[in-house]
């Protein structure tokens, strides 16, 4: 079977917390006005926590000569995306700012992050 079913599992994982998001915002637990507010908690805080946990939770700094470039390597994605954003933004048919900044955020800081953290986390554990 090998690696499947826990790649599996971290998908429909995600897709669960979703589905509560999904259920929370249907019930009216969430409200259209607490979604941005909420958005950007969890963008600006929770998010580089988890990532800031995960790096710092059982580094062994005898190892930094052989983990060095996956780091190196997600700080380039970003500064790669970054840059094409500040071009890109200008061929948008939208002049509002908000979604101009919304697709440099989006070219900035894709999806690379979101579901490897979790696969990484059920393959190799913390």
């Amino acid at each position: 079977m090998g690696l499947t079913p826990d790649i599996i599992f971290a998908i429909a994982e995600i897709s669960g917390v979703l589905a509560v998001g999904w259920l929370a915002r249907l019930t009216g637990h969430v409200r259209e006005d607490d979604v941005n507010r909420w958005s950007r908690f969890v963008l600006d805080f929770l998010f580089p926590a988890l990532v800031f946990h995960r790096i710092i939770t059982g580094f062994d700094p005898s190892r930094l000569a052989e983990v060095w470039p996956l780091p190196v390597l997600g700080l380039g994605v970003i500064a790669f995306g970054a840059l094409a954003g500040f071009g890109l933004r200008y061929g948008l048919k939208s002049r509002d700012a908000d979604v101009r900044k919304t697709f440099h955020h989006f070219c900035a800081v894709n999806n690379y992050g979101y579901l490897p953290i979790i696969i990484v986390g059920n393959l190799w554990g913390d």
